[in-house]
């Protein structure tokens, strides 16, 4: 690195760090409440989808909504509605449309939880099992056997290559030419 691009490089630093010092702090500032089923913004979704029959459609824009019409189809599985939806083109302006969504059955109201994952603490784990133990050191039986076998072909692939560059030394002394691989 020459001196000028060192000294660009510190501007580009103290750019980024003059940024933060200009950067304007607001104090009491409320935090507005998280969006969900209850509040307003969605509320007034929830109460359009209780009043569409099976076979129900409308309309949404393309402007409308950054997502389309999968965020609606979504929202609506919550409260046991499905709906699908077809991205509509205009005839007349083949790069206009919009989203056509339809209602066409109840479901199951769908409740998104998070799978709970048990983590076993790693020095109570038995190490008679193959299990990693903190106080032994060990790894376990699976880790160590995947790690010989990639050992194993890392040699396979070396020995591969060694017969290569030998078949070939011995076709080149015996002036026999191999095809080029695509001829």
């Amino acid at each position: 690195m020459n001196n000028s691009e060192y000294w660009k490089t510190i501007d580009k630093h103290n750019a980024k760090r003059k940024r933060w010092k200009e950067r304007q702090i607001d104090k009491a500032v409320d935090i507005p409440p998280p969006l969900n089923k209850t509040s307003p913004a969605y509320a007034a979704f929830y109460e359009f989808l209780n009043t569409l029959e099976i076979g129900d459609s409308f309309v949404i824009e393309k402007d409308e909504y950054k997502s389309g019409a999968a965020q609606h189809v979504n929202m609506a599985k919550k409260v046991g509605k499905k709906l699908t939806s077809r991205k509509i083109y205009h005839d007349d302006h083949p790069d206009e449309f919009h989203y056509r969504v339809w209602y066409i059955k109840d479901i199951e109201p769908v409740k998104r939880e998070k799978p709970h994952k048990h983590y076993d603490v790693v020095h109570r784990q038995d190490p008679a099992t193959g299990n990693f133990d903190a106080e032994t050191g060990r790894l376990p039986n699976d880790i160590l056997f995947l790690a010989e076998q990639n050992e194993e072909n890392k040699q396979i692939v070396e020995d591969i290559r060694r017969l290569n560059r030998i078949l070939v030394e011995e076709l080149a002394k015996q002036n026999i030419k191999l095809p080029k691989q695509g001829e």
